[in-house]
């Protein structure tokens, strides 16, 4: 297929990934980057799952299975689960993910800051002494007459 997949996941998905080996994590964005070419099962490595509704899907990855839908363009990564007897057992929703809307009704161009007003020099604002100067105060500072 030509067409570009966008790929789109759970957080789960990341949190179960990253908790893997090196070596696993590698095979992994392998079987990802080939789902990318194409997400349509083969019955083989990638899968229908129709007794969970249809929508979803596995793909092999090892001793993995990573669990997913798709729909032009987006390619949603939902569960990624170790083989097991329990591995199909687990209640995964088949969501489709997606990504932005589409549809954007508009489309705003990024507008240059106001650099002036950005770096124009800043008043520092006042602060307030605690009290006034005073000859008094002056006087129990003991600052000499002829200094002020």
């Amino acid at each position: 297929m030509a067409d570009t997949w966008i790929i789109s996941q759970k957080p789960s998905f990341l949190t179960e990934w990253i908790a893997l080996s090196p070596k696993e994590v590698a095979q992994i964005l392998e079987k990802i980057k080939l789902l990318t070419q194409d997400p349509t099962p083969d019955a083989k490595v990638k899968k229908q799952l129709k007794h969970m509704d249809g929508k979803l899907h596995r793909l092999r990855s090892g001793r993995y299975r990573i669990f997913y839908t798709f729909e032009q363009p987006y390619i949603s990564l939902l569960a990624l689960r170790k083989r097991d007897d329990d591995t199909y057992n687990d209640d995964i929703d088949s969501e489709f993910l997606g990504g932005l809307d589409p549809d954007l009704t508009e489309i705003t161009q990024p507008q240059q800051p106001d650099w002036e007003k950005i770096f124009a020099p800043q008043d520092k604002p006042k602060t307030p002494l605690p009290e006034p100067i005073t000859t008094d105060l002056l006087t129990r500072l003991r600052i000499p007459d002829g200094s002020w």
